[in-house]
């Protein structure tokens, strides 16, 4: 099975490397983009500090955001999207330097951010839930800890709940991802021909 792994908002690089090593762990596919694909992105995402292949790093412009999505997840060869939260530019920085001000010393939950936080989990989570209702595509939500995802503005056990209401199988990790899929599919390999479940 070919899987796209998608890794928004500043989860790239290093990350974004180990993800698709973690999803190849697993006998899954991490394949490259359709060349007509990257062209289109690359209409609106710039090439410094992006990535368009596969894992995909990219902050797309609000108003591509859905157009990118909706290429990704019906893109020639991809069966399922592995999705972290998406966050704006502007968001990621802001919450990136108020993280780094709070190192060295313990944070207090502002209420305001807290209700913020949730709000945009539960905005993920059904962004998720579009895509996939809309392509067709099984998609898959995908969450860190800590600073990274304090930066992106989402707690990891909010987002968590949100997807699950909205339907969305989602994970900590890529790696715990990649291995519930892969398990998945070799129960429905050991399942050909026998009688359907009720």
């Amino acid at each position: 099975m070919s899987i796209l792994s998608r890794i928004f908002g500043g989860g790239g690089g290093g990350f974004a490397v180990l993800s698709a090593d973690a999803i190849d762990r697993e006998g899954l596919t991490v394949p490259r983009m359709p060349e007509s694909a990257v062209e289109k992105m690359r209409e609106y995402i710039p090439v410094a500090g992006s990535s368009v292949n596969n894992p995909i790093d990219a902050f797309p412009p609000e108003e591509h955001r859905d157009d990118m999505l909706r290429l990704v997840a019906t893109s020639e060869g991809i069966d399922m999207v592995f999705m972290s939260p998406l966050t704006g530019r502007r968001r990621w920085q802001q919450n990136r330097q108020n993280t780094s001000e709070e190192r060295g010393r313990e944070a207090q939950p502002d209420p305001e951010t807290e209700d913020e936080m949730e709000e945009a989990a539960t905005t993920a989570a059904r962004e998720m839930r579009r895509l996939q209702d809309e392509t067709g595509t099984p998609v898959v939500g995908v969450i860190r800890g800590g600073g990274m995802a304090r930066m992106m503005g989402i707690r990891p056990d909010t987002f968590l709940e949100a997807a699950y209401r909205e339907g969305i199988g989602s994970y900590p990790s890529v790696a715990r991802a990649a291995h519930t899929v892969a398990q998945i599919l070799e129960w429905h390999k050991y399942r050909e021909g026998l009688p359907e479940l009720d």
